[in-house]
């Protein structure tokens, strides 16, 4: 488990190591950046493809494992629910922020609450649980909490750049061990 584990990361690490420079100058050279403002903390213009890069590693990744072993269902399963999470991610930042009024909040947190449920649903039937938590009834909805928490926090530091990258990677590093 360990060796698929650091095949894996590895393969993310290395993908994502050189893809999302490419992206950040895909991103600022077509405009897809979020630019510097009041609220802001960058002083120029931070590209919003990163997230896309650092993805497409991971499910480069995903896929690793699966050929190194690794239950292939649950695998799709996580990666269906981060290109989910990341869809919304786009959107959010090319779209939503862009014309608030048109795309309700709610509809962001239903979206949400579902990927985490799904994400959830699937990790628990594969046997992934919380460890030191015993009570059936509380490893769903923490499971569920671990993922919606995660995109949150991935979404609130995305315009600070390269923070999100770190966050994901340690977290990722957190569940491996």
């Amino acid at each position: 488990m360990l060796a698929v584990a650091m095949i894996s990361g590895g393969t993310a690490l290395a993908v994502s190591l050189i893809l999302v420079p490419m992206a950040r100058k895909v991103g600022l050279r077509l405009g897809a950046c979020d630019r510097p403002g009041e609220t802001k903390i960058h002083r120029q213009g931070v590209s919003l493809l990163g997230g896309a890069a650092m993805c497409f590693g991971w499910l480069l990744a995903v896929a690793a494992a699966a050929v190194w072993g690794a239950d292939g269902a649950t695998l799709l399963a996580i990666g269906l629910g981060g290109v989910i999470a990341l869809g919304l991610g786009l959107f959010d930042d090319l779209r939503w922020k862009n014309d608030p009024a048109r795309y309700r909040p709610v509809l962001k947190f239903v979206v949400q609450v579902g990927t985490a449920a799904v994400l959830a649903a699937t990790l628990f039937c594969g046997g992934i649980r919380p460890l030191y938590v015993t009570l059936v009834v509380v490893q769903f909805p923490l499971l569920m909490l671990y993922a919606f928490g995660g995109m949150n926090a991935t979404n609130m530091t995305d315009g600070m750049d390269g923070l999100a990258a770190r966050m994901g990677g340690m977290s990722s590093a957190g569940v491996v061990t």
